[in-house]
């Protein structure tokens, strides 16, 4: 049959029935499922993101499942692979994070970010599975793939530290601490290996000096961060109630594994009469949530996901995760 047959074909933007090829009609057709599948992974992906901030990492799984299945681009699935080995880290199943950052791995995924995390998070992984040999690998490819980033170094620092390399250790989590010193797990896991071995500090010249002056750079570093975060907060809103409220909702929601709460919630757990919740507390906890009469700049921690019910912003998720660290 000729492909350049007319067919009489309809569409919903043009009121009046238009002549168009089959080849344009298939053209047509293709491009509005592009543009549909595109919003509609769009919205899967923040599914994904909202479900990961709120601790249901099930679900986030099942639709990064199902954005697999809307694509054949290798990029894409190597982005997804790591993606599921994450929610599988913050569960603490490393085995199968390993079997996830493995699928990605033999895609090998030319965006450098992509391609880093896997080798990066690989190597971890097998490092919390007491597997340090088989991690170093990965961690050194990863500092080959982009030097700049300091997570490698750690995991690479926690490797050899598990195959008693000691002095190498060492200088890998003193790297670790000089490409990023806002993080202090490098700095902990070097000063307790010196606690652990003292011996270290006469073996390897100027490692007293060094140590020193990685403590000052991480608790310089650790203190701007709060200084900003408490600055950042201060200029919308009461910090010290903030504060407060930070914590009554991270009770309710990390530690008891809640994905949304009420108000009402974060009043009883705070032990708050309804007055001095209405009379203190209930603006700055509005402000929290993004209401329009907050300064401009403010932070929005908590989102209103149904009429009174609220769930933690991802910006708000990741801030208590980083002040549970700190």
């Amino acid at each position: 049959m000729d492909d350049e047959l007319l067919l009489r074909f309809s569409t919903p933007d043009l009121p009046r029935i238009k002549e168009i090829t089959s080849n344009e009609a298939e053209m047509l057709l293709q491009s509005r499922l592009k543009e549909a599948q595109d919003r509609f992974k769009d919205a899967m992906r923040q599914l994904i993101s909202f479900y990961r901030s709120t601790g249901r990492q099930d679900l986030s799984r099942r639709y990064l499942f199902l954005l697999m299945d809307l694509t054949e681009d290798p990029e894409d699935h190597a982005l997804y692979w790591l993606s599921l080995g994450q929610l599988l880290e913050q569960t603490q199943d490393f085995e199968g994070a390993i079997v996830c950052y493995k699928q990605g791995f033999r895609l090998k995924p030319k965006k450098s970010e992509v391609w880093y995390l896997i080798n990066n998070n690989l190597g971890y992984s097998m490092v919390q599975l007491g597997l340090f040999e088989k991690a170093e690998p990965y961690c050194r490819a990863a500092i080959e793939i982009d030097p700049k980033r300091y997570n490698a170094y750690k995991n690479l620092g926690l490797s050899l530290q598990g195959q008693k390399k000691y002095s190498e250790a060492v200088s890998l989590y003193l790297e670790s601490i000089k490409a990023d010193p806002t993080d202090p797990r490098a700095f902990k896991h070097l000063e307790a290996l010196v606690n652990e071995h003292p011996d270290l500090v006469t073996r390897i010249p100027h490692l007293k000096e060094e140590l020193e002056e990685s403590r000052e750079a991480v608790k310089l570093a650790t203190r701007f961060s709060k200084d900003d975060l408490k600055r950042r907060m201060e200029e919308s809103f009461d910090f010290s109630k903030a504060e407060n409220i930070l914590i009554a909702v991270s009770r309710l929601v990390l530690s008891n594994k809640r994905s949304t709460f009420l108000p009402e919630d974060v009043r009883k757990n705070l032990d708050l009469s309804p007055e001095e919740w209405t009379a203190g507390y209930q603006s700055v906890f509005q402000g929290m949530a993004g209401a329009p009469s907050v300064k401009k700049g403010h932070i929005q921690l908590f989102q209103e996901v149904k009429h009174g019910i609220y769930s933690l912003t991802e910006e708000g998720y990741n801030l208590m995760s980083k002040l549970q660290k700190m």
